[in-house]
């Protein structure tokens, strides 16, 4: 028992610190409230017909054959799912941010090069599963 409330003692000491530090340094914004809380639902929400307002139906039918690639090449329907659903997390995140206009021209820069690698990527995998001469599997 008294591990335990020194744990609670430790713990609310360093949340006073934290909420000084961040009082001090950020003000209110329901703005970024209301985007933290996005972001909170979206995270917990990767299924494909909760993601189908943020992704189009072509990215949709890309992603599904990234899967059934993954699918195939891990050999693990789980890992599978799980590699889509944190790509699709990310991609919808990252899509949330710039609709809401959330990036500086750097961070422009690295989420416009995130999408051109990620449907490259997507596109590529797709192509090797598709068309059988393109690759040899072991």
């Amino acid at each position: 028992r008294d591990t335990q409330s020194s744990r609670r003692d430790t713990s609310d000491t360093r949340r006073e610190g934290d909420s000084a530090n961040t009082q001090a340094t950020m003000e209110f914004s329901s703005k970024d409230m209301a985007l933290k809380a996005q972001k909170k639902i979206l995270s917990s929400m990767a299924n494909r017909s909760s993601v189908q307002m943020f992704i189009d139906d072509t990215t949709s039918e890309i992603l599904d054959e990234l899967y059934r690639v993954s699918k195939e090449y891990t050999g693990n329907k789980a890992e599978a799912q799980k590699i889509l659903k944190n790509l699709i997390k990310i991609a919808v995140k990252i899509g949330l941010l710039f609709r809401n206009n959330r990036f500086n021209e750097e961070e422009l820069v690295i989420a416009k090069d995130f999408k051109k690698k990620l449907n490259q990527g997507a596109m590529t995998a797709t192509s090797f599963y598709e068309v059988d001469f393109t690759f040899e599997q072991t």
